[in-house]
């Protein structure tokens, strides 16, 4: 940071204090950990007003614990602690300040200082939505008293420093309740796992030994039916779990998109006639090469068809495969309920399973998260369009054609 010109009785100029307050924010909102913006922030801070030491506390529960400590050797002393802990509940309004102490109140500034001249520190509160969240305590080694102006200067500066400080511990609790619900769902997928297929060999069991019963071999069948549709969604969920959570190991190859496209279309092709759906592919005439993992591109290609057959009733689905300058495209078209601009733009969320009428689909919401993650993994894009509620959905992937020294390979 530029050195701060000040005016000649010691004051700092206005282009210095813009400037200092500009370092300051670009400090605290850079990328680095918050720690590390915190303590850079406040040093640039010290300067701002020439303080010799300063401490930031945060103050969870009715016990202030230091974030950040800056040539304050007395900072976690038991001299000192009492003090700033009482001046938390003093502008916290569950004390009030002693003879020696002024509690300031201003419009957009409060703070304790000292009353008499002897002393030059000053504590400042760290504000949140519901109150005070923590205090800066900055000091002098000598007695110049801070100014209204230094006051109010870091009045903003311990604003933006709470703000800084809110947005981090919100970040950790957030990353923390993240790997909470990770755990969870894999303890609870594992579990149910190893639970329905001890129940579907029983059932399979059953239904040989019960006989030529009609009604029971039926009642069989829709319990069957019913625990493979469960097995189906708990793999599925395990295997969104692992590819979204970068726990997935990709074989690229160079591999012709428009095989996979084919060999997809025609395994779905009982599918398509089970609700007399026209199951179309268009590809084009010369090999389309991708770098890939061959089975995962599959899976991409298989959801998106699967998902237009699902949401399609009458016409048709129509899979196109093409190369537009240096990628491969994948089209997947159907003449479905297509999607209003709201299911366009949370289409690729996670758990997302609502079609533009709000009513749930069949899954869990978890396929076009892992598509858009198969592809991103795979160094392309993916996005959706439709013209709205009724009028169908298109599906395009674009994936990076393999160089051709990749090609020679073959």
């Amino acid at each position: 940071m530029a050195p701060l010109a000040s005016e000649p009785d010691g004051s700092l100029s206005t282009p210095a204090i813009v400037r200092g307050l500009n370092d300051i924010t670009r400090l605290l909102a850079g990328e680095e950990e918050s720690d590390c913006r915190l303590r850079a922030a406040f040093a640039s801070a010290r300067e701002l007003v020439s303080c010799d030491h300063g401490i930031i506390l945060w103050w969870p529960e009715g016990e202030l614990l230091p974030l950040c400590e800056m040539g304050c050797p007395y900072g976690s002393s038991a001299s000192i602690r009492p003090r700033l802990e009482r001046h938390a509940r003093i502008i916290a309004g569950e004390s009030i300040a002693r003879a020696e102490e002024l509690h300031l109140r201003q419009e957009g500034m409060e703070a304790i200082l000292p009353a008499g001249p002897e002393t030059a520190w000053l504590s400042l509160p760290l504000m949140g939505p519901e109150g005070i969240l923590g205090l800066i305590h900055l000091a002098r080694d000598e007695s110049r008293r801070f100014t209204d102006t230094q006051i109010g200067l870091l009045s903003l500066v311990a604003s933006q420093i709470a703000a800084c400080v809110v947005t981090a511990r919100l970040q950790e609790s957030l990353s923390h309740t993240y790997t909470a619900q990770v755990r969870f769902l894999d303890v609870v997928s594992h579990g149910l796992r190893n639970l329905l297929t001890p129940i579907l060999a029983n059932v399979q069991a059953m239904a040989l030994q019960i006989g030529p019963d009609e009604r029971l071999q039926r009642m069989l069948g829709r319990a069957e039916a019913s625990v493979r549709q469960m097995v189906r969604w708990v793999d599925d969920l395990l295997d969104a779990q692992r590819i979204l959570r970068g726990v997935v190991e990709l074989r690229p190859r160079v591999v012709d998109l428009c095989l996979i496209a084919e060999s997809v279309v025609e395994s779905r092709r009982p599918a398509g006639a089970e609700k007399d759906l026209a199951l179309q592919l268009e590809r084009c005439s010369a090999p389309v090469w991708v770098m890939g993992d061959r089975l995962r591109l599959e899976q991409v290609v298989a959801t998106l068809v699967s998902n237009g057959i699902r949401h399609t009733e009458t016409g048709e689905v129509r899979v196109a495969v093409d190369r537009e300058e240096k990628h491969a495209v994948l089209r997947v078209s159907d003449t479905g309920i297509g999607m209003d601009a709201r299911a366009q733009a949370n289409a690729f969320e996670l758990f997302r399973a609502e079609d533009v009428g709000g009513q749930r689909c069949a899954g869990l919401g978890t396929e076009l998260a892992v598509v858009k993650r198969l592809v991103e993994l795979h160094g392309g894009r993916v996005c959706c369009h439709s013209a709205g509620p009724g009028r169908g959905s298109t599906f395009i992937v674009e994936l990076p054609l393999a160089p051709p020294a990749n090609r020679e390979q073959l």
